[in-house]
C-alpha cells in the first residue's frame, strides 16, 4: 500500500524536474520572441510542484483503492 503512494510521489518528482527545465527554456524563448518579460518565480515552481505531487498522490490512492476492492476472480 505504501509502495504505491511512494511510487506515485517518485514519478511526480521525476517528471517535474525535467519539466521545470523545459519551462525555464520556454519562458526565455517567449521573452526573446515577444519582448514581454515573463519570469518563472520560485513561488510558482513550488506551487506547481505541490499541485503535481498532490495530483499524483490522489491518482495513486484511487488506483490503490480500485486494486484493493477488485475481486481476484474477475481479473483473469
Amino acid at each position: 500500500m505504501r509502495l504505491v503512494l511512494t511510487q506515485s510521489a517518485l514519478l511526480a518528482m521525476l517528471g517535474f524536474i525535467p519539466a521545470v527545465g523545459v519551462a525555464f527554456g520556454l519562458y526565455a524563448l517567449l521573452t526573446a520572441l515577444t519582448g514581454i518579460v515573463t519570469k518563472l518565480t520560485l513561488a510558482r515552481v513550488a506551487l506547481i510542484a505541490f499541485l503535481t505531487l498532490g495530483m499524483c498522490l490522489v491518482s495513486g490512492a484511487l488506483a490503490l483503492r480500485k486494486a484493493l476492492t477488485a475481486d481476484p476472480a474477475e481479473l483473469f
